[in-house]
């Protein structure tokens, strides 16, 4: 039996995000929490640490493929702009998600970053 190759965009449900709060919605309109948030980027580290634990053979480029994006994805966080007067409460709610939004996409890359180096040192499975 041969491993599967395929390979998810795990990042895909944040990108969307993204795509959309560029266009000017913003997260409350999107339904977005930060409870969301947290539960998403715990599905997507436990998904990568498992691809790693099972060696698969296109796990250098799955590894590879998220750091880019994850790289692109805080990129286009961080020039977004928030809408709304600043003393707002709503404000304040976006404010926090967005924080949220960059705290986990640089915590995810840190760990990407740590998965590829013990790739590295990992003997390969047969």
């Amino acid at each position: 039996m041969t491993k599967r190759l395929d390979m998810e965009n795990q990042l895909n449900r944040i990108g969307m995000l993204v795509l959309d709060l560029k266009a000017g919605k913003g997260f409350a309109e999107l339904g977005f929490t930060l409870e969301y948030l947290e539960e998403e980027f715990n599905r997507i580290s436990m998904s990568l640490v498992s691809n790693w634990f099972l060696g698969l053979p296109s796990l250098s480029y799955l590894l590879d493929f998220h750091a880019g994006e994850t790289s692109r994805l805080m990129g286009s966080v961080e020039e977004l702009k928030l809408k709304g007067n600043p003393l707002d409460a709503d404000q304040e709610d976006e404010l926090q998600l967005h924080v949220c939004l960059i705290r986990h996409l640089s915590t995810l890359s840190l760990h990407l970053e740590r998965l590829n180096a013990l790739r590295l040192q990992k003997p390969a499975r047969v």
